[in-house]
């Protein structure tokens, strides 16, 4: 029962393993920084570059992939009513 109390406590047992977790963790990233630069996954800021074209130049798909009901384009349309657009920058 003590040594059941002892690892529900944070005992040694659970102490050694966040250390080996965080050590191993360490390693990880250790090594995939050794490796040079790449493609990072979840890229917060990813480098975009702002392209203007003329509207006559875009292609329509021929066929329309999602289609929207009439109540569906009604709330969006209550939505930007009520809203607006709103620019996060």
């Amino acid at each position: 029962m003590r040594e059941l109390q002892k690892h529900i406590r944070g005992g040694e047992s659970l102490r050694e393993s966040l250390k080996s977790k965080g050590r191993s963790r360490r390693d990880d990233l250790s090594a995939i920084k050794a490796c040079g630069p790449g493609r990072s996954r979840n890229d917060l800021l990813p480098k975009l570059e702002l392209v203007y074209r003329d509207p006559r130049d875009l292609v329509i798909p021929e066929r329309n992939v999602r289609g929207m009901d009439s109540a569906q384009v009604r709330r969006v349309m209550h939505s930007i009513g009520v809203a607006g657009f709103v620019d996060h920058c």
